[in-house]
């Protein structure tokens, strides 16, 4: 090729040299509006699904107290989820209540709309959701009212459970659940001794401001502000767990037997079963639970919602046991367990009693009738010499007995009442007086006995020698595989 050929070509090139430079300038911005056009539909998108379930969020928490308890433990939008709840009850259900957080975080209850306006209308009780397993009857509720009301604290009291197959009391209680303030969900549990699927709930609701002692009213009846009723049907009962334990320990020659335990998700129940000797009375028994390491996953003085001396709530079995219950350790990763028992509070008295007859001015001691003399209220320790007792020191309404002492008769110093199986009252020693050469026991009962109501007179007074309920220490551990 000479000269001119290359010339030719070069200048070709040079001409077609720009062409070829805007058709790549094109399609890089062709590739570069679709990439921006694709961002912006994801973005669309995405800001979509964000609007979406921010609003979901949102209505989730504001209307269900579980939904927004199991929101709030969620990594990432836990503390968001708290931040959206608007509805001080629902907050208020997140806050309190620890003891069944696992329980609701797992979804295990039962959402539902339930309410009762009562006879009344004056107050409406809604049922936010619940869980029924073979421990309790846990729900939320919400007490409303348009009432402009002078103070808050209603109490729902008079609980009843019915078992609806068979018209059976399942569960019954005089206890208060109470309402802190009208419109903030609270919590309830109901231990029952056994569950059922098809039950009815019943209740009365009393007003806090109305008590027989403030001249308002004269009963209970009275402070009764409506009375309502729920029915569940179908309720799926979340089974429990049952370990036997079988183990025992003495104290003071009497055998102190744990028989098994209850493990739900909502508690934990320990069956103790004491002496059947009535002269031997528990009041309290603490212990707690740990895991196999050592760490404590389970103490009832750490159970807020409870109160008591040793913060547990312990009630009678329906086999005579008494069942202790605890924070549940259903959620506890682990197969061992220790029970730790660390006290004891019980009193012992002489089962002797001494039985008073005031209409038949006579007394009853081991099978020997003795004669007494019953003064009234007119009378005092002071009209024999003695120093008034600081529990008598107002004898209004009292009766005061005149008991000759027998050799063999006890120091009595507490007054006996059979109620709850037999319980003493513990006063102090009753005093002692020489009267015609003969001595006697000075006992003026207290205020509650009311020698101006004539059914006292035919009333059998009943008194024994007993100690004060008193705290012993010690320290008992059972190894447990679950």
């Amino acid at each position: 090729m000479n000269i001119d050929d290359e010339l030719k070509n070069l200048a070709s090139e040079a001409h077609e040299l720009p062409s070829r430079m805007n058709i790549d300038r094109i399609r890089k911005t062709a590739k570069r509006r679709k990439t921006i056009h694709t961002l912006i539909v994801t973005g669309r998108s995405l800001l979509a699904f964000i609007c979406v379930s921010f609003l979901s969020l949102f209505i989730g928490v504001n209307t269900s107290a579980s939904f927004a308890r199991a929101a709030s433990d969620l990594p990432l939008i836990g503390g968001l989820s708290e931040a959206m709840v608007l509805r001080q009850e629902i907050r208020d259900s997140i806050r309190h209540n620890k003891d069944i957080e696992d329980a609701v975080t797992a979804g295990d209850f039962v959402e539902v709309s339930m309410s009762d306006a009562g006879n009344k209308k004056l107050f409406t009780y809604k049922i936010d959701s619940y869980l029924a397993d073979e421990a309790s009857l846990a729900f939320f509720s919400i007490l409303e009212t348009d009432l402009k009301l002078a103070a808050d604290g209603f109490s729902c009291e008079n609980i009843r459970i019915t078992d609806l197959k068979n018209n059976e009391i399942i569960y019954r209680s005089q206890n208060a659940e109470c309402f802190n303030k009208c419109g903030i969900a609270s919590f309830c549990q109901l231990y029952w001794d056994r569950p059922a699927t098809d039950f009815a709930l019943d209740f009365d609701l009393l007003d806090p401001n109305l008590y027989p002692d403030n001249g308002l009213c004269t009963s209970e009846k009275d402070r009764r502000v409506d009375s309502y009723h729920f029915e569940f049907r179908n309720v799926q009962i979340t089974p429990s767990e049952r370990v036997e334990l079988d183990r025992a320990f003495t104290f003071k020659d009497h055998d102190i037997r744990f028989t098994h335990m209850l493990i739900s998700e909502t508690a934990t129940k320990v069956f103790v079963r004491f002496p059947n000797d009535a002269g031997f009375k528990v009041s309290g028994l603490d212990f707690y639970i740990t895991d196999e390491n050592g760490e404590v996953i389970s103490d009832p003085r750490q159970h807020n919602s409870y109160s008591g001396n040793n913060s547990y709530k312990a009630c009678q079995a329906a086999d005579g046991s008494m069942c202790y219950i605890l924070p549940s350790i259903h959620y506890k990763d682990t197969k061992h367990i220790q029970i730790h028992i660390v006290s004891i509070s019980c009193r012992t008295y002489d089962t002797r009693l001494l039985e008073v007859y005031p209409a038949d001015k006579t007394a009853i001691f081991d099978g020997r009738k003795l004669p007494i003399e019953v003064y009234d209220s007119s009378y005092s320790y002071r009209d024999f010499g003695l120093k008034l007792q600081p529990m008598f020191y107002n004898p209004e309404n009292s009766l005061l007995f005149l008991i000759p002492k027998e050799e063999d008769m006890p120091a009595f110093n507490s007054f006996y009442s059979e109620l709850d199986g037999g319980t003493c009252t513990y006063d102090l020693e009753y005093p002692t007086i020489t009267k015609g050469g003969k001595e006697y026991i000075v006992i003026q009962c207290q205020g509650q006995f009311h020698a101006n109501n004539p059914k006292n007179l035919t009333t059998c007074y009943r008194f024994a020698s007993s100690e004060d309920f008193e705290n012993h220490r010690l320290y008992q551990r059972m190894e447990v595989d679950l």
